[in-house]
């Protein structure tokens, strides 16, 4: 397996665990990967690589959107958080990543 393989098998993972906790409601757990996994393909510079990605970033907005939509007042303002961080930092440079946080306005 190859960094990106690795990449792209990690996020099917995580995001089937996020798929879990929505249907369970658990709308906090679920955000907390979304940001994690966000944060981690940034950190580690593969944010802006790969075809794979672009795929996993819809889904995540998809799932962003419906946290959004169901969660708590605390859990949507800790995301309306998040989401001025990423603003303040040009959404990492990422048009993909841009178009996912301005769609959940």
């Amino acid at each position: 397996m190859n960094l990106e393989e690795d990449y792209e098998f990690i996020t099917e993972r995580y995001l089937n665990i996020v798929s879990q906790y929505l249907v369970s409601e658990n709308y906090q757990e679920g955000f907390k990967i979304i940001k994690a996994t966000i944060e981690a393909y940034n950190d580690s510079g593969a944010l802006n690589f790969g075809e794979e990605l672009i795929d996993h970033l819809l889904k995540i907005g998809m799932y962003l959107r419906i946290i959004i939509r169901k969660s708590t007042e605390i859990l949507k303002n800790e995301i309306n958080e998040w989401k001025q961080n990423l603003e303040e930092n040009n959404y990492y440079n990422n048009i993909y990543l841009e178009d996912i946080v301005l769609s959940t306005n």
